[in-house]
């Protein structure tokens, strides 16, 4: 049930945000933003791109006391529990003729890095096709081509991964090696961008190669 709206074609629910598509409704991708930040922050992210035929919805983590914080204790916006992201996946898993992705940025694209995983090895099918990471990495794992099925699911799935080469939080090299790790575990396409001069922000240019990328792997309708 709607809690508010922000827009003619935003909706606000007790999860996040749900952007409509503009036009036919053809793809759908969740939405996952960092730690520190919340639902709104990814709605304004993808209703940046402007992109039709696309329904975003933008989940919030809600609020975790974080007791690694230098105070103890401290609430904070993040990933702790991840069931609320397997309860939407399983709800759009039935939608046909819908192509289906996750993305995010930081600890929200580290979450959607391990869906990934996770849809091709079968624990949360939903038959991913894309997968967005802005300013993350995923620890390497086991070799997923040794379960049944993984190899085929794994490569029906492309992948685009962008980092600014100041972002302090993690160094450039587990960047580098989540998308080795990708390429190993035999997912379809793996596109690792970096951006010169560029820490955690997400600018004009990071937000356009998203949209050249969605542009040329989606059947989207053009914007006039």
């Amino acid at each position: 049930m709607a809690a508010s709206s922000s827009s003619s074609n935003s909706i606000g629910t007790e999860d996040g945000y749900v952007l409509e598509p503009q036009g036919e409704h053809r793809v759908t991708i969740v939405w996952l933003h960092d730690v520190h930040e919340n639902s709104y922050k990814s709605l304004q992210i993808v209703r940046s791109l402007n992109l039709r035929n696309i329904k975003w919805i933008c989940l919030d983590s809600g609020t975790r006391v974080d007791v690694f914080s230098p105070g103890g204790g401290v609430p904070t916006n993040s990933w702790c529990n991840v069931g609320m992201i397997t309860d939407t996946t399983r709800k759009i898993v039935g939608m046909k003729n819908v192509i289906k992705g996750v993305g995010g940025v930081g600890q929200g694209a580290q979450v959607a890095l391990n869906f990934a995983k996770w849809n091709a090895v079968g624990d949360h099918t939903m038959n991913m096709r894309l997968v967005i990471g802005i300013n993350s990495w995923r620890i390497p794992t086991n070799r997923i081509d040794y379960d049944f099925g993984a190899a085929i699911r794994s490569s029906w799935q492309s992948i685009l991964l962008i980092r600014g080469n100041l972002e302090p939080s993690i160094p450039l090299y587990f960047a580098k090696e989540t998308a080795v790790s990708l390429i190993d575990d035999g997912f379809g396409e793996v596109s690792f961008v970096q951006f010169r001069m560029l820490g955690r922000e997400i600018t004009v240019n990071v937000l356009k190669k998203v949209e050249v990328w969605l542009n040329g792997k989606l059947p989207l309708d053009p914007n006039y």
